[in-house]
């Protein structure tokens, strides 16, 4: 903690009386907020010397029995709702605005619930007087960007004010009721090393008489810091004390748990923050006695510390509703209990609301809520404990509609009348007791350890071995090789050869031992230096890359060897650590659940109350993992456009929208066939069952009762296994990460709808690695992550549509995959040949509407909005203005990453997005809002886009299907026969709108009459992997000519619609990325850092390699002398291009760099 800032120095001397009295604001009045609201409120009467005699208490507004909670605190002197029975004092005044509970406050007490510190720190700032002080009675710590901090810490630095820390055994309602107990505030460094001297601290002298009495004494420490860890760090020890408790290993066992724990604590602390000290772990209240209180908690009814938390269990909420077949704790509303139902129910108003509140006033804490209620609901809904991963719904639904012979997770003698008359099993969904908790803990670990550790470990390793086998990567000698590359690293007689020369022999030594019969301190040995040796050889290759660029290609070739050497190094020592630690954590979970509890439905026929451990299908490797995960992604798809449909139209009944989604609630047996989504859950179980055909009778024998009771039902060994739980599903066909719209720009799906004959070229260029204006990698104007095959990703630039005859729109947009949009201003550019250079303007914006990748982006006419999509952590598109990067609506309704999206260039405004989730999503704007949710294709949609006219759109998918909608309505026209036979990755309008140009994966490029609704042209390309199409464009004006498709291996293809079974050109450039580039006798040349050379002529019309012994590695540089081209890269060696034969005709060695775009300098 940081010393005492000197506004609290100068404000110290209030306590001593010779200044203004401190006036006392409470921020938080929940359970503990409230009770020590109440000693405050006492103790400013008794020492109205030092303090004014009123407490302001800041509580977030909410509603009880209709009326607000202020009033009913203000005129009942009580908290009704957190701290009920407690009379917390006529001068305690609850106030719902923070901004007036702040004026003129000098002591501030923050007591908050922690998930709600930052947005009212926030909130907070630019109100708290100058010269206030704080204390924090918040227990827990902040993470944050891989740091961790104190909460004390984050309110110093956030509102600039010193900040103590109250912390100790201390439950609140014992507090409130005058039960004595000791707390610990520990203050700032002020410099002394002994506690004594703390009483006399200034901090101490305004809080010590602030909340000490006769009932409550405090003890002071100058450690602010270890008096916040322990109150965090301090239930981490009652946890495991719980799980003592609940597996019934006794007081002793718990005795052990306590004392480590404290022990860890304490070294924690030591470790994080060093000035830490260990009387307060040892001998405060904070630490030892607070350990004690939370580890030896007795099962009281919960309510008693909080009224929200629930109370006991009755019998009658475990019984099952006739009416339903389901436990009535899930869907029965008619008793006293609280249900799954209803709670889910409160979350979905709640959620609406928020939305519709958000949609009025852009209110950021209404967007929050609104998540945070639709995620929760849909959570309990898909994933919790209620339903499809946590209950035996799929057991129960393989009963009824296949008659399979499963375990149904409940005895024999519970079946119940079914609604014709037969006798059916109840759906339940079990109970989640400690040793339920420590095996779903140890079932995870063992799931990431599994697939995270040991399949892709072996992986990578196996590659490594082969990559070494077959062309000596990795090898010693590799490594040396590669080194001599970085001036300063490596080379003969060098410290990093030296230190190579050192590993080899220490690898030789360590070879021949069993790693099953070393040490711990053998194993360590012989892994550290191993990784010693990595680092510091990165280490000073990043200190040579920061000094000399253009070292890119020789870092990557080095950088695999080392993974290479590494992998195969420590493959003896890693593969058996990591099989012994999976082999004990199976045996430990089932150990853990090796008991009577866990088994009583197995052996009592009357039981009903399965266990979390047996019933649940989170862990991958369960069998009915799969189509739980699959019903859950049911619900979900279609939940959510109901939810925001309903946010953007205030008319649609909450109570119906909500009604509708909780029908997902239901007894396989009382399905209703008039509810859409009971029968999209009970189809789909339908297929999953018909989907195993031949090994059919095996799936049931793993599911029926002896096999789960020995936890044999589990997948099929071959299948495909991976960290797949509940909310982790494989989808049907691998996704290729590919830009879903063709070639950026141009007047196909994926550009702004265009109208500038340059957007097919910069795209093809962009494709080729050509960044525009940089003469580097290509960063903006698309992703620089790589496609399928390893190339870069293609710039997007996208011209809006202009009148007749075109015109160069004044800013264009780009964006990166870090979700960065740049607006740039084009007014200057003299050429009509790219790459168009960029430099001699700086962005006129620059926004980040989305946390993560954008793979499309798109304008109107008008630009004045854009629309970018992608996948991001909290949304998978949004709108803003060009101008300023403000808010121009919502890209909402989709589930998965967007892929495509594209707005109509005419009034009225539309724009449709295109996503993995299946659907299409049509927009209304501006500004763009949610108007319908399309379903037309049933995987992965591709590609979409409206029509030059704006009359139509287009989609299509990897279903191999193209759809034609109308341009202002969305409804669907038309299905295109037949289209291609495999993923369909483009399409793109010609400039009269008449035809559609179709890419796909089958290698095959379609051109369609969409009026006729038939292909009247089929070309093929190639045929394999790089000559899968995924991109198209229409370049210039005609409807015949201009006609481009992209191959995965980089090529453009020019197509005529008037001839030809194939492309009538191709055109093909870099793979990699370009380093130099120079413009000769109307060709164009560029350079990548594999040291290739490429020409293109002026028109871009062809292209091809330069001929003879080029640069074996990076160019560094080109130049033109009007007559040639010089270049010169790492081989150190100049050489001339003749630009008439695209050929090298000289070459010089040397040492060379470039000095201008004109001239070389020799360096002697």
């Amino acid at each position: 903690m940081a010393p005492v800032p000197d506004s609290a120095t100068a404000s110290a001397s209030r306590a001593n009386g010779s200044q203004t009295k401190e006036k006392v604001a409470i921020i938080g009045s929940g359970n503990w907020g409230s009770a020590i609201a109440r000693i405050a409120g006492m103790n400013v009467k008794t020492r109205s010397g030092q303090f004014e005699p009123e407490v302001t208490m800041w509580v977030k507004e909410e509603e009880v029995d209709g009326r607000p909670l202020t009033e009913i605190i203000n005129e009942k002197y009580e908290n009704v709702k957190y701290l009920p029975g407690i009379n917390i004092g006529s001068n305690v005044r609850a106030e719902p605005d923070l901004a007036k509970v702040l004026q003129g406050a000098t002591a501030l007490v923050i007591v908050l619930p922690h998930q709600f510190l930052n947005g009212v720190l926030k909130n907070m700032k630019g109100h708290v007087e100058e010269g206030a002080r704080a204390v924090t009675l918040i227990k827990g710590v902040d993470v944050r960007d891989g740091k961790i901090s104190t909460f004390a810490s984050l309110i110093s630095k956030e509102l600039g004010v010193s900040c103590s820390a109250l912390s100790g055994a201390n439950i609140a309602n014992e507090v409130a009721a005058d039960k004595y107990s000791e707390s610990t505030l520990g203050v700032p460094s002020n410099g002394n090393e002994e506690h004594e001297d703390a009483e006399d601290h200034p901090e101490a002298r305004l809080w010590k008489p602030l909340f000490e009495t006769p009932a409550f004494r405090i003890q002071v420490v100058e450690d602010v810091d270890g008096v916040s860890l322990c109150g965090a760090l301090k239930n981490v020890v009652a946890m495991a004390a719980g799980f003592v408790d609940g597996l019934g290993w006794g007081d002793n066992s718990k005795a052990a748990i306590m004392r480590i724990g404290m022990l860890e604590i304490h070294d924690f602390c030591l470790e994080f923050f060093p000035g830490t000290k260990s009387t307060t772990f040892l001998v405060e209240s904070c630490g030892v006695a607070d350990i004690m209180t939370s580890c030896y908690g007795e099962g009281e009814d919960p309510r008693k510390y909080h009224p929200k938390l629930r109370g006991p269990v009755h019998p009658q909420e475990y019984a099952v509703d006739p009416r339903t077949g389901m436990k009535n704790y899930i869907a029965n509303e008619g008793g006293f209990w609280d249900t799954s139902k209803a709670h889910v129910r409160r979350l979905l108003e709640q959620c609406i609301a928020e939305g519709r509140s958000y949609r009025q006033s852009k209110n950021q804490e209404n967007k929050f809520n609104a998540y945070r209620t639709l995620g929760s609901a849909i959570l309990t809904i898909s994933f919790s404990s209620d339903f499809f991963a946590h209950s035996n719904f799929c057991e129960l639904t393989l009963i009824s509609i296949g008659g399979w012979n499963v375990f149904p997770h409940v005895g024999d003698r519970t079946k119940i009348s079914g609604p014709n008359g037969q006798l059916v099993y109840p759906l339940v969904t079990g109970t989640f007791g400690g040793s339920d908790f420590i095996h779903s803990v140890l079932g995870e670990a063992t799931d990431h350890l599994s697939q995270s550790s040991l399949t892709e470990l072996n992986t990578q390793i196996d590659t490594a071995n082969n990559k070494k086998q077959s062309g000596g990567v990795g090898s010693i000698g590799n490594i040396k090789s590669l080194t001599s590359a970085f001036p300063g690293v490596g080379g003969p007689g060098g410290d990093m050869d030296r230190e190579v020369d050192n590993m080899e022999r220490s690898r030789a030594g360590a070879q021949g031992k069993d790693p099953n019969q070393m040490s711990p301190q053998e194993i360590r040995n012989a892994i550290w230096p191993v990784l010693v040796f990595r680092d510091n050889l990165v280490m000073k290759i990043e200190m040579v890359i920061e000094k000399i660029p253009g070292l890119q290609a020789a870092l990557d070739n080095l950088m695999e060897s080392i993974q290479v050497f590494v992998l195969t190094t420590l493959e003896p020592y890693i593969r058996p650590l990591i099989e012994a630690a999976t082999k004990n954590l199976v045996e430990t979970s089932g150990a853990v659940i090796n008991n009577h509890d866990q088994f009583e439905v197995f052996n009592d026929p009357n039981c009903s109350d399965p266990t979390h451990s047996f019933l649940s299908k989170d862990h991958f490797n369960t069998i009915l993992n799969e189509p739980a995960g699959n019903l859950a992604k049911i619900v979900v798809m279609y939940a959510v456009p109901l939810i925001t449909a309903a946010w953007d139209n205030p008319s649609i009944n909450a109570r119906a929208v909500a009604d509708e989604i909780l029908e997902c609630l239901f007894h396989p047996d009382w399905h209703n066939r008039n509810s859409k989504i009971q029968v999209q859950v009970m189809t789909y179980m339908g297929k999953w069952m018909n989907s195993h055909g031949a090994g059919m009778q095996e799936v049931q024998r793993r599911l029926n009762k002896e096999s789960v009771r020995n936890h044999q039902n589990i997948r099929f060994s071959g299948q495909v296994q991976g960290i797949v739980s509940a909310d982790h599903v494989a989808p049907s066909q691998p996704k290729i990460d590919l830009p879903g719209l063709g070639i950026p720009g141009a007047p196909g799906l994926g550009g702004g709808g265009g109208g500038d004959p340059l957007a097919s070229v910069i795209g093809a260029l962009g494709k080729m690695g050509v960044s525009p204006g940089t003469g580097g990698p290509s960063r903006e104007f698309g992703s620089s992550d790589a496609y399928y095959s390893g190339g870069p990703q293609a710039p997007r630039y996208q011209p809006p549509p202009g009148p007749p005859g075109g015109h160069r729109q004044p800013s264009i947009p780009s964006y990166d995959t870090a979700g960065n949009v740049r607006i740039w201003d084009t007014s200057f550019l003299k050429t009509n040949f790219p790459p168009y250079d960029l430099e001699p303007s700086l962005p006129k914006g620059e926004y980040r509407p989305m946390s993560g990748k954008i793979v499309d982006l798109a304008w109107d006419s008008e630009s004045k909005r854009i629309i970018t999509v992608g996948e991001s952590r909290e949304k998978f598109g949004a709108a803003i203005m060009m101008d300023t990067g403000g808010n121009a609506g919502e890209i909402l309704g989709h589930s998965k990453v967007i892929n495509a999206v594209s707005i109509r260039s005419q009034r009225p405004f539309k724009a449709v997005t295109a996503s993995d989730d299946t659907t299409i999503v049509f927009y209304s704007g501006v500004p763009f809002k949610f108007e319908k949710t399309i379903q037309t294709h049933n995987r992965f949609v591709q590609d979409v886009q409206f029509s030059p006219n704006g009359d139509l759109f287009a989609s299509v998918g990897s279903d191999s299907k193209a759809f034609i909608y109308d341009g202002k309505t969305g409804d669907t026209k038309q299905e295109l026969p037949t289209p291609h036979k495999g993923t369909i990755m483009a399409g793109s309008w010609s400039p009269d709108s008449k035809y559609l140009l179709t890419s796909s994966l089958d290698c095959t490029v379609k051109l369609w009459d969409v009026e006729a609704s038939k292909a009247i042209n089929t070309w093929t390309v190639g045929a394999g992997v790089p000559n899968q199409q995924v991109g198209n464009t229409w370049a210039g004006s005609s409807s015949d000519t201009g006609i481009v498709s992209l191959s995965l291996g980089g090529n453009l293809n020019v197509f005529d619609r008037r001839s030809g079974d194939g492309p009538v050109k191709s055109l093909f450039g870099p793979q990699k990325a370009i380093t130099s580039a120079a413009l000769s006798s109307g060709t164009f040349f560029v350079g990548s850092y594999d040291g290739r050379i490429t020409a293109f002529d002026e028109q871009g019309n062809a292209s091809r390699f330069t001929e003879g012994a080029g640069h074996p590695s990076q160019i560094t540089g080109m130049v033109s002398d009007g007559e040639k081209i010089h270049s010169v890269g790492f081989d150190d060696k100049l050489r001339e291009i003749d630009p008439s034969s695209k050929s090298y005709t000289l070459e010089t060695f040397g040492y060379f760099q470039v000095e201008s775009l004109s001239s070389f300098r020799r360096l002697q």
